[in-house]
């Protein structure tokens, strides 16, 4: 018997639920699961703050942005050390495609936003993207993991809220949040990615541009001195895709257990 959500959940259910429900409806239930989850733990983070605050890969041609500058494929070389060696799991390795993956997620992420008023161009997030087929399904995961937070009321109420500005205080005040009890798994990387996104969302809509690549810079250097040992003991950043892409009760409980907790904080009045 476990507990899943505040509700308990025995093996003979688990099995029950594995043989005789079709694959979409589990998909479904682990979507609704994964918003409730990521979501809840993000949520938790930023109601504290506002509590507080009052494989070396082929070449790929370059490719011509929507601004008509050119946009620059990455490559897991480019942040290989001289003599080679590295298959993209080493720590620059790490750092470098995270980089890219978080760039990639924040370009998409703002234009799925709908403003036309809030819009960012590669160049101004550094001018490299995802051209290999391997990382662009990781960057596709992520995306659908941030419509499903997209959806959560609640987390985009916290989100919105006027006492979270672009700040490298409040910043890292929500990232220590959400790792605040030292567990790591994915699903708190991608709440870290997408409050991250959130901020540079605002820095566009106040019209201070010029803070967004530093927003990028505070969510890799944060990740690169507290979570790159725990990405790298996983594989690197594929884990993501294996991660969300097993929608299993095991896969779930394993995940639940590890974000859940318990944050008693009182919103700001």
């Amino acid at each position: 018997m476990r507990e899943t959500g505040g509700r308990e959940v025995s093996a003979d259910m688990t099995t029950h639920w594995g043989r005789g429900r079709t694959k979409s409806v589990r998909y479904d239930l682990f979507k609704q699961l994964l918003n409730r989850v990521v979501g809840y733990r993000l949520n938790s983070a930023l109601r504290s703050v506002l509590y507080q605050t009052g494989a070396r890969l082929p070449s790929c041609p370059n490719l011509t942005s929507r601004s008509g500058r050119v946009s620059t494929c990455f490559h897991a070389n480019m942040a290989a050390p001289s003599g080679g060696g590295d298959t993209g799991t080493g720590n620059d390795q790490i750092i470098a495609l995270g980089s890219v993956l978080l760039n990639n997620f924040v370009y998409e992420r703002v234009r799925r936003y709908g403003d036309s008023e809030a819009e960012v161009t590669r160049s101004q997030l550094g001018g490299v993207e995802l051209c290999d087929p391997n990382h662009k399904r990781l960057g596709q995961c992520l995306q659908q993991i941030g419509d499903e937070l997209d959806g959560n009321v609640q987390l985009q109420s916290m989100v919105n809220d006027p006492a979270l500005q672009p700040t490298q205080e409040v910043f890292m005040k929500v990232a220590r949040e959400i790792f605040s009890d030292g567990k790591f798994n994915w699903g708190r990387v991608v709440a870290l990615f997408y409050f991250a996104c959130r901020l540079v969302i605002k820095a566009i809509t106040n019209k201070i541009r010029d803070i967004i690549r530093t927003i990028i810079s505070w969510t890799m250097s944060y990740i690169q001195e507290h979570v790159i040992n725990w990405i790298r003991e996983q594989g690197g950043w594929e884990g993501i895709r294996s991660y969300f892409g097993t929608p299993t009760w095991q896969t779930i409980g394993v995940f639940l257990a590890g974000v859940l907790t318990t944050v008693v904080v009182i919103r700001k009045m």
